[in-house]
């Protein structure tokens, strides 16, 4: 069955070429992307999350005035706009939606705020239940003046977690009754800059380092905070600059996890062991500066901003390394690529 597959922009607002949310129907056995039509109008949506149901895309609305806007997904696989709700932040720059769907949480990078919505009937966005701003700061004056929330994950528990750039932590909250209430906050190396993390099968959390250009392995204590386990190099090459990782993913069967590198335009394939992560490659991108990558299936996808393209690449399961198909689809400014649900080609 094919796949409903969207990708999320840069608008000019937020200093891209993007012009909204591109759809696309994707082919599992080669990987390949076909448009569903033009992109369904947003104001710099950088990350989108599908609903649990799969009827569902929500997406980043707005830069300085922050916003959550919801899309209903028809069988052809095009969005219906669903409206917007304002977010009370500026700059954000993620977003998830609860296992259960009944709300959506956001991160902006510019406010240092976190914030959560409602979730009505049909998917709508309801009322912002609340927005919680963070204080911290760290040991860089250009990119740590201030808390600057990155990347918001919900475990299947329930568990939120927040890697804060701008403080050097790792934050925990509970979600109850729409409002975020704090946990335990894990500081981290200083001067690393956690920006985005993933979930192992076995609780483990990797997350990717922006400032450092390394990859921390956390492990959760039985008081609910973390205890890093391993560091290392999110490149195998050394990079002659900041490699500025971006996006972190663990592959479907857990074996490897997949870091993106945006100065060094790789993507570093690890092999999951039992204390930490072993390099097994390095892996050009055919594009410049991998905002964020996907592992869909048998194949993973790169959103490469500034070459204006998503490049595909073929993953065997035992080996797990990427390997360029040749293809790569136009996209204006890509921000994020994600896999909604699967879906069935016909009218809406």
């Amino acid at each position: 069955m094919s796949e409903l597959v969207c990708v999320g922009t840069f608008t000019p607002v937020a200093g891209g070429r993007g012009t909204g949310i591109h759809t696309f129907i994707r082919d599992p056995r080669t990987g390949e992307l076909t448009s569903v039509g033009p992109p369904a109008p947003a104001e710099a949506p950088t990350f989108l999350a599908g609903g649990p149901d799969g009827r569902v895309l929500y997406a980043l609305d707005g830069w300085e005035r922050s916003g959550v806007r919801a899309f209903g997904i028809a069988a052809s696989g095009a969005l219906r706009d669903l409206g917007r709700r304002p977010a009370g932040g500026a700059v954000p720059c993620h977003l998830a939606v609860a296992p259960d769907g009944r709300h959506v949480l956001a991160t902006h990078y510019g406010s240092g705020s976190v914030s959560v919505h409602r979730v009505g009937r049909g998917g709508r966005l309801a009322e912002r239940t609340d927005l919680v701003s963070l204080e911290g700061s760290g040991p860089d004056a250009e990119r740590q003046d201030a808390a600057h929330p990155h990347h918001v994950h919900v475990a299947p528990d329930g568990t939120v977690r927040v890697t804060d750039l701008g403080a050097d932590a790792v934050r925990a909250f509970r979600l109850r009754h729409g409002r975020l209430v704090p946990g335990p906050v894990t500081p981290a190396r200083p001067g690393s800059g956690p920006r985005h993390l993933a979930e192992h099968p076995d609780g483990r959390l990797f997350v990717a380092n922006e400032l450092d250009s390394t990859v921390s392995v956390f492990v959760a204590t039985a008081a609910g905070d973390l205890r890093e386990r391993a560091t290392m190099p999110a490149t195998i090459a050394p990079p002659r600059e900041r490699s500025y990782p971006s996006e972190i993913v663990v592959s479907p069967d857990g074996r490897f996890v997949y870091v993106a590198n945006r100065g060094a335009n790789t993507v570093t394939t690890f092999g999951v062991t039992a204390g930490a992560l072993e390099p097994v490659a390095e892996t050009g991108v055919e594009g410049e500066w991998p905002r964020h990558i996907a592992r869909i299936g048998d194949h993973l996808y790169a959103a490469n901003e500034r070459s204006d393209s998503v490049a595909i690449f073929a993953v065997d399961p035992r080996r797990g390394v990427p390997e360029f198909t040749g293809r790569l689809v136009d996209v204006a400014s890509p921000a994020c690529v994600v896999a909604v649900r699967p879906t069935r080609t016909g009218r809406p």
